[in-house]
């Protein structure tokens, strides 16, 4: 009896051995170069150990694979030797001991040797990476010249199968290449490059109704007119294309292009305005920016009409518009630069209506909320909970908000100053 019981401890040894093993592969193939470099600072004494993982990871793998193959021949022997001392001391018979033995150190081995110790690991691998690298060096030291010889046979044999191993950096999350962004030392780049990256990165979560041109500001032309007014009001907006209704803009009846109506009459020909309309591409505000790019550019479209859950616009946006989202401003000879936030002496600010809330918290180094609405005209209409008249003021922290100018309808500019 007392040969049986060290043999179950020793099983429950090489399966505890196993364990550790497949934990430690685990845990240290989740970890990012960024976690890895945060364990550095974390634990200086882990400084070595760490680095060796990240210059010769092969290595350390190798000694991984060695320590569970040994732990898995180990408990298959410990489990089959126990089967036959069962058969022998104990009444089960010789083959229902081969029969459940076994077959119960399997299971054993693949939920808590293999599949339990993997799932934790992946989920708290910062945690076992710390937990068994020490353990995992002293063995690596141990068998160095095996692992020595078993890699050496291995890249002979990928050698002569004409393969290249090829080492690949673990792949960062947005969040973790958005903490390298902001931090000078690990990614040195100049601001203009590291503010693309950035835009990049946000580019995929901005939803098309924070992007968009509103409704108040579409210059679009109501059809229900003579010709002669509609291809005046076209040629005076001096757009290369012009979104056009019938009687309002929930009705949109598709876009004109410029060219279109400069061919037209340039040809000397009498024509119909209706003619030269194009289909309109409409997309819901709450669809993402890249989806939508990548809209544009598969049906060669340059411009859309945005609309809410019930089919109303609520705005247009341009390829522009979205391109613009991640270099910036784009200026042609045709843009008019108008200063939307300026200073005043007494430390006060006017800024327009339409003014995004990122571009103003950025610019005066404010933190207002974002909430429901995008610009700081929405969010005046917000603090106020009417719409305001010139004069009207509030107070928000230490900020002092006064409508300038406004009419029945909305908000054009406001003052804000701190106080």
């Amino acid at each position: 009896m007392t040969i049986i019981v060290s043999k179950i401890l020793l099983y429950f040894v090489s399966l505890a051995l196993l364990a550790y093993f497949s934990g430690a592969e685990t845990a240290l193939a989740s970890l990012s170069t960024l976690s890895l470099n945060a364990l550095k600072d974390k634990y200086p004494a882990m400084r070595k150990a760490i680095t060796l993982w990240e210059d010769n990871p092969s290595e350390i793998l190798a000694t991984v694979i060695v320590g569970s193959t040994v732990a898995i021949i180990g408990s298959g022997i410990i489990a089959t030797s126990l089967a036959i001392d069962v058969s022998q001391r104990m009444w089960l018979s010789r083959k229902a001991a081969f029969l459940t033995i076994p077959v119960a150190g399997a299971f054993l081995t693949l939920v808590f040797g293999e599949i339990m110790p993997k799932i934790v690991s992946r989920f708290r691998a910062e945690r076992v990476a710390v937990a068994s690298l020490p353990m995992l060096m002293r063995f690596n030291a141990l068998i160095a010249p095996f692992n020595h010889v078993l890699l050496t046979i291995s890249e002979w044999l990928i050698g002569m199968l004409r393969r290249r191993a090829v080492r690949e950096a673990p792949f960062l999350r947005p969040d973790e290449l958005k903490i390298l962004l902001l931090s000078d030392e690990s990614l040195p780049l100049p601001v203009p490059a590291r503010r693309i990256m950035e835009n990049i990165l946000d580019f995929g979560t901005t939803r098309i109704n924070q992007v968009m041109i509103p409704r108040a500001q579409v210059q679009a032309v109501d059809l229900n007119q003579e010709q002669e007014k509609i291809i005046d009001q076209i040629i005076e907006k001096g757009y290369s294309r012009v979104p056009v209704y019938r009687g309002n803009l929930d009705n949109i009846a598709g876009i004109i292009y410029s060219k279109d109506l400069a061919f037209a009459w340039r040809g000397g020909s009498l024509f119909v305005i209706a003619d030269l309309i194009r289909p309109a591409y409409f997309v819901p505000g709450a669809a993402r920016t890249d989806k939508v790019l990548r809209d544009f550019k598969s049906g060669h479209q340059h411009m859309a009409i945005v609309v809410d859950e019930y089919g109303s616009t609520i705005g247009v946006v341009t390829i522009e518009d979205l391109v613009e989202e991640i270099v910036g401003d784009i200026w042609d000879e045709y843009d008019i630069q108008e200063k939307t936030i300026i200073p005043f002496p007494d430390g006060s600010y006017l800024v327009r209506a339409a003014e995004s809330i990122d571009t103003l918290n950025s610019q005066l180094n404010l933190s207002l909320p974002a909430g429901e609405f995008n610009t700081v005209g929405g969010w005046a209409l917000d603090m106020f909970g009417r719409i305001p008249k010139i004069g009207d003021s509030v107070r928000w922290g230490d900020l002092e908000i006064e409508i300038v100018d406004a009419d029945k309808t909305k908000i054009q500019r406001i003052k804000i100053k701190k106080r």
